[in-house]
């Protein structure tokens, strides 16, 4: 039997801190429970200079930014839940791409339906032609 891949949901937690080297517990586990669900963690050294998220929402340090596809969504400390957060956005997440999905499916359909009508109308058109053309 083939193991099942995972698949990696286009989320990234950036964990932002003041020195890389010195890291907590606490950051530890919040990156185990963001691999745990999928999603990449990152983390890096605050530089408001090549960063501008950085600068211009981190009030604290270490903090954390949320992106989903490459699109910054929020940004969070450890004493907010920080767990809660990140499993909201990827529920979030979830949803749409059902709803995407769904929306897609439907689309199929409505232009399935549309095209045989197209094809019904054609048919009519050229049968009440022949018979035109018979008398």
């Amino acid at each position: 039997m083939k193991k099942s891949e995972k698949k990696i949901h286009p989320i990234t937690v950036k964990c932002v801190v003041d020195d890389i080297s010195i890291i907590n517990n606490d950051i530890h586990t919040i990156r185990e429970f963001s691999h745990s669900l999928n999603i990449m963690f990152v983390t890096r050294e605050y530089n408001s200079i090549k960063y501008s998220d950085d600068r211009d929402r981190i009030r604290r340090l270490p903090a954390f930014h949320i992106y989903v596809k490459n699109s910054y969504k929020k940004t969070f400390y450890i004493d907010t839940d920080p767990c809660e957060i990140i499993q909201q956005s990827v529920e979030k997440y979830l949803k749409k791409l059902e709803e995407s999905e769904k929306n897609k499916l439907i689309n199929i359909f409505i232009r399935t339906i549309k095209t045989i009508k197209n094809l019904m109308n054609r048919n009519k058109i050229e049968f009440k032609k022949k018979i035109y053309e018979w008398s």
